[in-house]
Order: structure tokens, then sequence, then C-alpha cells
């Protein structure tokens, strides 16, 4: 009987890992980041990750600024989710080249949002 449980305990703890990432996406779609997506509605250059893919998702819903590439997202549609960004950008996955790239570049990206992260990769580069 312990050695089945302690199988089991095993099983578990080695699954589980596997198991948190094998979440299924909320969302997904891609957008090109745009010259207009790197500045506010007030025209102040931004900086960070976050709120770059914010404006873009501003752009797209309230603004209606949109690039050929921009794709809608039932998600970030609504204002509140946008506002959640940077905590969900912070949980996911983003490399220091991929930051970069959205930071100093107009990239193509692939958002993914889940329920508490979102990953962001590039689609293509300029």
């Amino acid at each position: 009987m312990r050695r089945v449980l302690l199988t089991a305990a095993l099983a578990g703890a080695v699954m589980s890992p596997s198991l948190a990432r094998a979440e299924a996406p909320l969302e997904r779609y891609q957008a090109r980041l745009s010259h207009a997506d790197h500045f506010s509605s007030k025209g102040v250059r931004l900086e960070g990750v976050a709120e770059i893919i914010r404006q873009d998702r501003a752009n797209y819903y309230k603004y209606e600024i949109r690039d050929p590439e921009d794709e809608p997202d039932a998600f970030f549609a609504l204002e509140s989710n946008r506002l959640k960004l940077e905590q969900q950008i912070a949980n996911g996955n983003l490399t220091p080249a991929v930051r970069e790239e959205i930071t100093y570049g107009t990239p193509v990206v692939e958002v993914i949002v889940y329920r508490n992260r979102v990953d962001i990769d590039l689609k293509s580069r300029d």
C-alpha cells in the first residue's frame, strides 16, 4: 500500500509542471507593433512591452488605428483586460531578444493569452 501511495505521489509531482504548461490558451492573435503603437494617445514615447501591446490594442479597439497584420481578439477588446497586461506579461514567456525587438522595432508578434499570463513571440521582423 505504501509503495502504491509513493508511486502515485511521484507521478503527480512529475506531471504537475507539465500540466501547468499544458493549459489551453484563451486567445491567440497577431499584430504589427507599428510606430503608432510606440506612442501614447498624448504623443509620449512608450518604453515597456506591456505599454506598447496595450497601446496596440487601444489603437485597434478605441481609436481604430489598425495595421494590415493586426487581428482582432476578444480578450483585449475589454479595456479592463488591457489593464492587466503588465502582470500577465511578467508571468509569461518573453525573451530579451523579443523584448528588445518590441521596444525598438516594429515587428509582427504573436500574442497568446492564458488565464494568468501572456506569452509573446515574433512572427516576423521589419
